[in-house]
């Protein structure tokens, strides 16, 4: 006989197990099984009803036929396993210009040299005359297209504010 204070205590089972939430299928391709192979045959005669006239005395007929057989709706459900992604929201306030660490926008001595190192970059300079040549096509393209001209006689006035008919 064993004491009972030496024996540890026996721990009772929960009926309820925990069970996983998900469970993910995965096959090889192998296990998908054959590709189906079709081939064409002649056809075959399965089987030929002929109509009996008799009972076509039991129908009514009804135009047009508009039914729905299906008492529920017609829903559709789909899964798939995809990895899960955590988005973080950030926000900040965005005050004067994007400068860098080092520049303090409050001080104009910053500001100034700062400005005058960048305009010395050659990208920059490269940058800013690529941009100039394209603004310039536009101001022309836009010079040459006269918005007050009429461009199509005998269709004014049809600016009316009333509804169409």
């Amino acid at each position: 006989s064993t004491d009972r204070s030496t024996r540890a205590p026996r721990r009772r089972r929960s009926p309820f197990v925990a069970m996983e939430i998900y469970y993910m299928y995965a096959k090889t391709r192998k296990e998908f099984g054959r590709h189906a192979r079709f081939e064409d045959e002649p056809c075959e005669v399965v089987s030929d009803i002929r109509p009996e006239p008799e009972l076509k005395l039991d129908y009514i007929e009804r135009n047009p036929v508009v039914t729905t057989v299906q008492v529920a709706p017609d829903l559709s459900e789909h899964e798939a396993n995809t990895q899960q992604i955590t988005y973080a929201d950030r926000g900040f306030a965005h005050v004067e210009g994007g400068w860098p660490k080092e520049v303090d926008p409050t001080e104009v001595e910053h500001v100034l040299r700062f400005r005058k190192k960048v305009e010395k970059d050659e990208e920059y300079i490269a940058s800013v005359a690529a941009l100039g040549a394209e603004v310039e096509d536009l101001v022309r393209q836009n010079n040459a297209v006269d918005i007050y001209e009429e461009y199509f006689h005998g269709s004014g006035g049809g600016h009316s504010s009333g509804q169409p008919y």
